[in-house]
């Protein structure tokens, strides 16, 4: 047996986390036990009879691995089933219009919205989906744009379907949304439940003076009125959970104003179905202490009986993004199929188009789905790289789908400011 080389041992106080990246297996020790604990795994067959349980928990956590085994075709194996699964994920934008500007924002805003010949193609691509592929769930997330900006136009009437057709198949559905929260009045929230609404990922700007200069509404607060409707949708909804996803830059990470501005705003009997996200605005290079702040934000949010994910700060299903999936397309206002709901060309470098009877029609003669689950981690930076397990590789939103040979990669870092290692132990905490 030799060690695997995804091990981590990381120090913290007083504890010592042993982590495996493949296997998500961990155990925690007192650092006095550290010493010990490398010996066994440097000199395994030195210790085998001596230790036995302890040698068996490391062979069974993956820690200790037969001396033939190729690790990366372990990770290649896992991807490989992750971009086949039996899920079905469809990313829908009502439109690409929003009623917020935010300054960081991608995509370029127009007032295009789904029309009712677009809007039966999805149900008619649904339909197909349903009848001609092999799966064992739908899962449409609604995007933007502001999605419910036409909540009753194209959420609804979609959303109906979509349920009726996976009731009639047997098939899991469920609608999920990325939304910035400020039009979901109280007759949404009570309809929620109905449509298979069960998370949302609503988005708060740092502090309130700072997320108000941001997202401007006409009237009042854009914050106030964001968190009483988040309370709308946790006191409304039996299933969903909220996501408040807090952007940061190099401004507006005060962290006593936003722990106190959320917590003092959200009923304490709705904090159980909401958990934090902190992720830094891609234009902002470098934020200073924030690795201290979001660690102060995280226990701070936790002890007041919010949730924190750290499965969010980990890549956990052995692929890199929703995009590598097989099973997801996005589909646009215009009725324009694509991968990546991160770009800001949808109308004028479409990958595809709904037809008539449901099926899409791919403008590029490469098999585009093929393209998409490609690993893009086969490369000499990615495959020497200890975290790759907890990355799996570069962004797919960069493929060129006209040859995946002419994809330029490139690392794509984190997307807050917590190490790895500080990831590993608040999901070790966790679990």
């Amino acid at each position: 047996m030799k060690q695997s080389i995804y091990n981590y041992f990381i120090e913290k106080g007083s504890i010592l986390y042993s982590f495996n990246s493949i296997s998500c297996n961990y155990f925690k020790t007192t650092i006095a036990n550290r010493k010990n604990i490398y010996s066994i795994l440097s000199s395994p067959e030195d210790y085998k009879s001596k230790f036995p349980s302890f040698y068996q928990t490391l062979i069974n956590g993956n820690f200790l691995v037969d001396d033939t085994c190729n690790e990366l075709d372990t990770i290649r194996n896992s991807y490989k089933k992750a971009v086949n699964n039996q899920s079905a994920m469809l990313i829908i934008l009502p439109t690409f219009d929003c009623n917020f500007r935010c300054w960081y924002c991608v995509q370029n805003h127009n007032s295009k919205v789904m029309s009712l010949d677009t809007i039966e193609k999805v149900k008619k691509h649904i339909t197909y989906i349903a009848e001609n592929e092999n799966i064992q769930n739908i899962h449409i997330e609604w995007f933007g744009g502001e999605p419910f900006m036409y909540y009753k136009e194209v959420i609804v009437p979609i959303s109906l379907h979509a349920k009726y057709v996976c009731g009639q198949r047997g098939i899991d559905y469920v609608n999920t949304a990325t939304t910035n929260g400020y039009l979901i009045t109280e007759a949404i929230a009570k309809e929620l439940d109905f449509l298979n609404f069960k998370f949302f990922q609503i988005t708060l700007d740092g502090d309130k003076e700072h997320h108000d200069k941001t997202r401007v509404a006409t009237n009042g607060s854009s914050f106030n009125t964001i968190i009483k409707n988040i309370n709308l949708i946790c006191y409304h909804t039996t299933k969903a959970n909220v996501m408040i996803r807090i952007n940061y830059d190099d401004k507006n990470l005060n962290t006593e104003e936003i722990f106190n501005q959320i917590s003092d705003s959200i009923l304490p009997e709705h904090r159980k179905k909401i958990e934090l996200l902190f992720r830094k605005v891609w234009q902002v290079k470098n934020v200073e202490n924030a690795d201290d702040k979001i660690k102060y934000l995280i226990k701070k949010f936790e002890d007041a009986g919010f949730r924190y994910n750290a499965n969010n700060d980990l890549v956990l299903n052995s692929r890199p993004c929703y995009v590598s999936q097989k099973g997801m397309k996005l589909i646009t206002p215009n009725g324009t199929v694509e991968k990546c709901s991160a770009k800001d060309d949808f109308e004028t470098k479409p990958l595809g188009h709904l037809q008539a009877d449901g099926t899409i029609k791919w403008l590029n003669d490469l098999p585009i789905l093929d393209i998409f689950s490609q690993p893009l981690f086969e490369n000499k930076m990615c495959l020497s790289c200890k975290h790759l397990p907890l990355c799996m590789g570069p962004c797919p939103r960069d493929i060129d789908p006209e040859s995946i040979n002419s994809t330029k990669l490139y690392c794509k870092n984190r997307s807050n400011d917590l190490k790895f290692t500080d990831s590993i132990v608040l999901w070790c905490d966790a679990n």
